[in-house]
């Protein structure tokens, strides 16, 4: 079976140009216990009254709420999102003038920034949870169309451009990445059908992405990690310790440990109080949803509020059957080439690159004969969740489906090529993406209109809970400040107006 396949522009960035973009957008990306803009971060205030809540994760393991989270919701209900906190940095006691602008990466890890009920929050601390935040919101832009689409709206909004330089770098990066001539460059955009101009726009959008994110996560870091340290000093004097330590001695024991341990390149004990804190704070935040209750009135109140936000583009309802054969690494997902060096660690050379050839050889071959019995009549459904590697398929079972998607939160390339697909219709060509060979089917085409209250009521009433609980949990930090002192520290706070800053500790 001799069926042609094609490379989709979103597919020539993902995990393979990570750190290209990070290092084009300000980030570190090989500083293992730092990461900070090359430009400062701007910290938002802490005052008596505390900012409204967004609790963050800071491990994967969190059901928590990222910034890039927020903004791939905001979409559905802008209402129900948390205001991003910006402006100057105020202290109960000795209020800052002006906007506070330090390279974190300058100073050390062991200055504390600011104190929570005797509790130091440090800049090593600062430092780990805004890697571990943008290396989660980061693979989510990767691998996610619609959160990039959302913060490339977001970037919009707020007058964010990528500077010549930046636009510069990341292309010039891109370019050698996949080739190291001009010619080599040419010869891989043929092979993967597509233009220069798509890969160039693709690249500038999502570093544009990346950057739009990491300024979110910076504005809205600090106060989270107030936050969470308040519930989590509830959580412990309420007993609660040992049931989160057992999580993590639960956690420690599963695949996802040593995912995150090799991600974000944490001690075990970094990583242990990272996750006993998180849980302790999430336990609190699990005593207080019985308060955050919402009606049946309340949820379609907001869906007629709201309606132009509920408004659609053509969609289409798409099925896929993956083949996993990454050629870099994605979060936990190991690339081919790693898996094959740990399943056969004496090659090396010609014949580890060999090895891996025939392992993506065979991958593509098998993703051309599935197609090839999806074409000839097979049920898709069951090809799918016999032979899918794709996470939500291998789990559920789900017969591959992705349910309907937007044609404006698609790659334009691949758009173009589904959405001349009539239901039932099989893509006569195999898709590279980041994670492997895709085969695609169109179930169902909708022309624009609005999504439908029943259809969307669910995640309505999901996001009005949680903006409720928002509200909850606001309440309660508000209270609690009165009581429980938060302040900066004399030293963080006479090097934010303008003192010479500590030696950084490596």
């Amino acid at each position: 079976m001799n069926k042609k396949h094609v490379v989709f522009s979103k597919e020539l960035i993902c995990a393979a140009s990570i750190s290209l973009l990070l290092g084009a957008c300000g980030q570190k990306s090989d500083d293992k216990t730092s990461s900070a803009t090359s430009t400062g971060t701007s910290l938002p205030p802490i005052t008596v009254d505390g900012p409204k809540p967004a609790t963050t994760t800071a491990t994967s393991t969190s059901s928590s709420t990222s910034a890039t989270d927020t903004a791939s919701s905001s979409a559905a209900n802008p209402s129900t999102t948390a205001p991003i906190t910006t402006g100057p940095v105020q202290d109960p006691v000795d209020p800052l003038k002006g906007k506070v602008n330090i390279n974190l990466a300058e100073l050390s890890n062991d200055l504390p920034i600011c104190i929570v009920a005797g509790n130091e929050i440090k800049v090593g601390d600062y430092k780990r949870m805004l890697r571990l935040q943008q290396i989660q919101a980061n693979q989510n832009i990767v691998l996610n169309p619609s959160v990039r689409q959302q913060l490339l709206m977001e970037a919009k909004k707020r007058n964010l451009e990528l500077t010549g330089e930046e636009k510069a770098k990341l292309l010039e990066a891109a370019h050698q990445q996949k080739g190291q001539s001009p010619a080599e460059f040419k010869e891989f955009l043929k092979k993967t059908n597509a233009t220069e101009q798509q890969f160039d726009n693709d690249i500038l959008q999502t570093g544009l992405a990346f950057k739009t994110s990491n300024m979110m996560i910076e504005n809205a870091l600090l106060p989270e990690m107030v936050n969470r340290e308040l519930l989590a000093q509830a959580a412990e004097a309420a007993g609660k310790e040992k049931q989160a330590m057992n999580f993590y001695l639960t956690f420690k024991h599963s695949k996802q440990y040593g995912q995150l341990e090799q991600q974000t390149g944490l001690t075990q004990d970094q990583i242990r109080d990272e996750i006993v804190k998180e849980e302790l704070a999430k336990l609190q935040i699990k005593d207080l949803e019985p308060k955050a209750t919402v009606s049946n009135a309340e949820v379609k109140k907001t869906y007629d509020e709201h309606k132009e936000m509920f408004k659609h583009d053509e969609r289409i309802k798409l099925s896929t059957i993956l083949i996993a054969c990454p050629e870099h690494d994605i979060g936990p997902i190991q690339s081919v080439r790693n898996q094959v060096m740990k399943a056969q660690p004496k090659l090396e050379g010609k014949q580890l690159d060999d090895a891996v050839t025939q392992v993506m050889e065979a991958a593509k071959q098998k993703a051309l004969i599935l197609m090839g019995q999806a074409k000839g009549g097979a049920d898709f459904a069951k090809l799918a969740n016999e032979n899918s590697n794709e996470p939500l398929t291998a789990a559920n079972k789900n017969g591959g489906d992705m349910g309907f998607i937007d044609k404006r939160a698609m790659i334009p390339a691949l758009a173009d090529a589904v959405f001349k697909l009539k239901p039932g219709q099989v893509l006569d060509q195999i898709v590279k993406s980041e994670l492997g060979f895709n085969v695609y089917k169109c179930t169902a085409k909708e022309p624009p209109g609005y999504l439908k209250y029943q259809d969307v009521k669910p995640q309505l009433e999901a996001l009005a809970k949680q903006a409720k609980l928002q509200q909850v949990i606001g309440s309660w930090l508000n209270e609690r400040r009165k009581v429980v002192k938060v302040e900066f520290t004399p030293k963080f706070l006479a090097i934010a107006n303008g003192g010479k800053p500590e030696t950084k500790t490596q």
